[in-house]
């Protein structure tokens, strides 16, 4: 049996309770939300003990593993905390506001030997496993994708110091898929606007943020790439996420969670997504806290921690005006 602690009781919080009640052999014995009411709800659902301090839960319950769900500028603390403890865990993406925490969680991860997911959960989509068949058969000369979205519903991820950003907080799963079908991005310049949403409207609901974003990245692989995001517009609009990865006289489009459409010359070939990501990733991580590896765990901190690199390095660009090359970027904070 693994044991599970949740930090964090909120949205994705409740998506992970959701998926783990459906894998044989976990227990969900504790809940911890600084929202007493929340703690005690939810743990009362699952037959959990509840707690309002995470430091309190880790030293009172014997637990295998932790899913940590709290916001961007807490959370990266907490996780070293638990890796500390020789606990594997489970953790939100992005990482953190900087490279130096990401770095030194890493650090910890590998002196204490800890299973360490991330929640790059669009790995597990079974229209990624075939656009990565298809494209390790075809030569990727460009990748070009976007990110259309709105004011974050949630009122910390609309400040630029809480949650760093659209690229950091959303689009960084572009990023990470971008790593994971083309390879190792090499460098990237990006370029941020604060045009559109300046009004008293967009102040008066707490939007304090970039609100449309433009990258090019340069891979390992000699493979170039744009991608632009915004929270400039409004919900509902069609395909509103996605990546197009370009080869030789093809072309594969990947809408984002939904539908992957490969298209030739004579043929277009449509695969639509059945799976829910949130439960594969969290059977693999399961899996591998059991194994007491995290080798093969596809969202392993060691595997995705680039990615959360490349989005903080965009980040750098855009402020500074430079091309930052990602090697140096880890090297220098490191």
């Amino acid at each position: 049996m693994v044991n599970i602690g949740l930090i964090g009781a909120g949205r994705r919080g409740r998506a992970h309770l959701n998926t783990l009640k459906e894998i044989r052999d976990v227990s969900i014995k504790a809940i911890c939300d600084i929202d007493e009411e929340l703690a005690k709800n939810t743990a009362k659902e699952f037959n959990a003990n509840y707690y309002t301090d995470y430091e309190k839960m880790l030293e009172k319950e014997d637990l295998d593993a932790v899913y940590i769900c709290t916001p961007t500028n807490i959370h990266i603390f907490q996780a070293i905390k638990v890796a500390e403890k020789g606990i594997n865990f489970m953790l939100e993406k992005p990482l953190s506001l900087d490279i130096e925490n990401a770095i030194k969680l890493l650090e910890t991860v590998r002196e204490h030997k800890v299973v360490a997911g991330v929640g790059y959960q669009s790995r597990y989509l079974s229209i990624i496993a075939r656009a990565l068949e298809i494209l390790s058969e075809n030569k990727v000369s460009m990748v070009n994708a976007h990110y259309y979205w709105t004011v974050p519903i949630i009122p910390w991820i609309r400040k630029r110091e809480l949650g760093g950003g659209q690229i950091v907080d959303q689009s960084t799963h572009l990023i990470d898929l971008f790593r994971y079908i083309v390879g190792e991005i090499e460098s990237v310049y990006a370029a941020y606007s604060v045009v559109a949403r300046s009004t008293e409207e967009d102040k008066k609901i707490g939007f304090e943020n970039w609100d449309s974003y433009a990258l090019t990245v340069k891979f390992k692989t000699g493979s170039v790439g744009n991608l632009s995001g915004t929270y400039a517009l409004f919900p509902g609009i069609k395909d509103s996420s996605g990546i197009d990865f370009i080869a030789r006289e093809l072309l594969v489009r990947y809408i984002h969670g939904s539908r992957l459409e490969v298209m030739m010359r004579d043929e277009i070939i449509v695969y639509t997504e059945k799976l829910n990501p949130t439960l594969e990733m969290n059977k693999d991580f399961i899996s591998a806290v059991k194994k007491g590896s995290d080798k093969d765990l596809k969202v392993s901190l060691e595997k995705t921690f680039r990615s959360h690199a490349v989005a903080l390095a965009a980040n750098k660009s855009a402020i500074t005006g430079k091309v930052i090359d990602i090697d140096e970027f880890i090297s220098k904070n490191d």
